[in-house]
């Protein structure tokens, strides 16, 4: 009988575990969104935004203007970059999240921009 009444209470105990497995333990939704504000000084300030993740600790961001080289956030600010002296007309930034190996997590917005 003893055995009995070991066994019914493993069976809860596992059933009770399962049972929560899928309910409270959903993944965080991770998003990334980009603006970016154009100043007089013919600089333009891109800010991202990004949820389910923290920059600095599991991530960080990757930009690149025009197709040029990539300018990787790791120091302080880690959300927001500058670029200084550009030329008028028409440029696009791509911002992309990658983990701390550099890998990509699937997170990538391009804006379009003029710049007067």
């Amino acid at each position: 009988m003893q055995q009995w009444r070991w066994a019914a209470a493993v069976l809860t105990l596992l059933a009770l575990a399962l049972a929560g497995c899928g309910s409270g333990s959903r993944v965080p939704t991770r998003s990334l969104e980009v603006t970016v504000t154009v100043h007089p000084d013919r600089s333009a300030e891109v800010v991202a935004t990004v949820t389910g993740l923290s920059l600095g600790q599991d991530s960080h961001l990757h930009l690149s203007l025009n197709g040029g080289p990539e300018v990787m956030l790791m120091t302080e600010p880690l959300d927001r970059y500058r670029f200084q002296n550009l030329p008028p007309g028409e440029h696009e930034i791509r911002v992309w999240v990658t983990d701390q190996t550099h890998r990509p997590l699937n997170l990538e917005k391009t804006v379009r921009f003029t710049v007067p």
